[in-house]
């Protein structure tokens, strides 16, 4: 199967965005579950 570059270029392009903002939702998921964990600790004492 061939592709052409552009073709090629453009998917390489698209994964890559797809990499990154799975990154994103990761990061944003850790510091989400970190402020609710600190707010828990902050509000038992």
């Amino acid at each position: 199967m061939f592709l052409h570059p552009e073709m090629l270029s453009a998917l390489a392009t698209e994964r890559q965005h797809e990499l990154v903002a799975e990154n994103d939702r990761r990061h944003l998921l850790t510091a989400a579950r970190r402020i609710r964990r600190a707010n828990r600790a902050h509000r038992s004492h």
